[in-house]
């Protein structure tokens, strides 16, 4: 088991340079992307962008993890506090390559990311409409919850 961060990075580096060498494009996506979400925990979001990057690079990339990359890109973009209108870039083209494929769970999260950037905007009542939006999507019992503490929220900001 791995018990520290550069433990993880050598494990990492080397599925990484095993899976170029043998050319296992989708083991080596899925490592660029483990790697990402990895350097976001650590709140290293230029690093986690670039193997998204990298993840996007590949001709091998498959639809639901073109759709991971390109969320992820996004929402780097968001913590680097890039203008919006880049980040929407990222995020239209995964709503596009979601509803292409027509997985409910992507969309789902497409519409989540959507969401959090209108809440960081401080736009409640947009970020409201989407969740509903997704709830035509999603089970409306896991969105409900979270419209109803963002219509709190927005009260709380309004008082």
């Amino acid at each position: 088991m791995i018990t520290n961060r550069d433990s993880f990075y050598k494990v990492s580096d080397r599925i990484i340079y095993l899976s170029k060498k043998e050319n296992l494009d989708s083991i080596l996506i899925n490592a660029y992307l483990t790697r990402a979400m990895i350097y976001q925990m650590a709140r290293d979001y230029k690093l986690a962008m670039n193997y998204n990057d990298s993840a996007l690079v590949n001709d091998a990339i498959t639809d639901k993890l073109k759709i991971r990359a390109l969320m992820g890109k996004a929402e780097m973009m968001w913590k680097l506090d890039y203008p919006e209108k880049d980040i929407l870039k990222y995020l239209d083209q995964s709503k596009k390559e979601a509803l292409k494929l027509k997985d409910s769970t992507s969309i789902s999260s497409v519409y989540f990311r959507y969401s959090n950037l209108y809440l960081r905007k401080g736009d409640y009542v947009e970020a409201i409409k989407v969740l509903i939006k997704s709830s035509e999507i999603r089970p409306k019992h896991l969105i409900l919850p979270r419209i109803l503490d963002l219509a709190k929220l927005a009260k709380l900001f309004l008082l």
